[in-house]
């Protein structure tokens, strides 16, 4: 069943007139030809379409003069949208927006003042959203260290060769109560957040960024992870017990099996934390200062 939006806009200062409507109400889609058999109207041969998040853009670089008219149908023309060229433009864009997540094919036909069309031309384009990135790959933060000398947060992300990630959004709150944003790169592997509050443990947010692909215009971005950063030294100094410094080796499988060096360290943090406090002399601790090293 087609569908019909009565909607009408005025673009006055770009030079047109944008309108949507029923396909059956805007042309017979009947060829205009020259005496030598030869299509009269230009067509828009050189328009592509670039995919966007939950949209379509059309661009066609200087369309000819004698095109007053476009007109752009979708879901086998139950959909369309027309815009009317008011004076001479470098480049003409038209963005179809509120679609579905999906693959579409667009006809396009251009019309003179007479009314004349140069008949269809066929484009296709692939509409992306939610759905689509539900399935795909994000890059995850592979370790993160507190730097208490600068109060800052070292983060180190995972490799990744998949070509449609641009990189990782980060949020957090900054030493003086602010939501702050920062973006790493793809080709960014290592990066800092700086200043952190000097808590004890504090909390990340971050997403992955995508372009789907070469013809995106738009970012889209996975739902976000939570990773939690601690401040050894802060927690160090508040040990109610023995303070015990720890160098551990271990081999990078033994990490891995542990959930990476995040899990693995949070792991070597909470044995620590129990030690120091099983590990409470009368007398000894009321001086402070007692520490047991292990390397």
């Amino acid at each position: 069943m087609k569908r019909c939006k009565n909607i009408l806009f005025g673009l006055l200062a770009g030079g047109v007139l944008l309108m949507i409507g029923c396909a059956k109400d805007i042309d017979n889609d009947q060829n205009v030809l020259d005496q030598d058999g030869k299509v009269q109207v230009p067509q828009a041969r050189t328009a592509k379409i670039y995919s966007g998040n939950n949209r379509l853009l059309f661009v066609w670089p200087e369309p000819d003069a004698k095109v007053s008219t476009v007109k752009v149908y979708w879901n086998e023309r139950g959909d369309s949208i027309v815009q009317v060229l008011t004076t001479i433009m470098d480049t003409l864009k038209i963005s179809i927006d509120g679609l579905t997540e999906g693959d579409y094919a667009l006809e396009v036909l251009t019309f003179d003042e007479a009314g004349a069309n140069s008949g269809k031309v066929l484009l296709r384009g692939t509409v992306y959203g939610e759905e689509f990135v539900v399935d795909w790959d994000k890059r995850m933060l592979y370790d993160m260290n507190f730097q208490s000398s600068s109060s800052s947060l070292a983060l180190v992300w995972e490799e990744s060769t998949v070509p449609r990630i641009a990189g990782s959004e980060v949020w957090y709150t900054d030493a003086s109560g602010k939501e702050q944003r920062k973006f790493f790169t793809h080709s960014t592997s290592n990066g800092i957040l700086d200043n952190m509050p000097t808590v004890a443990t504090g909390q990340i947010r971050y997403r992955t960024a995508y372009l789907p692909d070469a013809q995106s215009i738009d970012t889209l971005y996975s739902t976000f992870t939570e990773a939690t950063y601690i401040n050894r030294t802060t927690v160090f100094t508040n040990l109610p017990g023995w303070k015990f410094r720890c160098k551990v080796m271990a081999e990078a499988q033994t990490i891995a099996d542990h959930g990476g060096p995040l899990a693995f360290k949070a792991k070597m943090d909470d044995g620590l934390i129990r030690a120091s406090h099983k590990f409470q002399v009368s007398g000894l601790n009321d001086e402070g200062g007692n520490q047991i090293h292990f390397y």
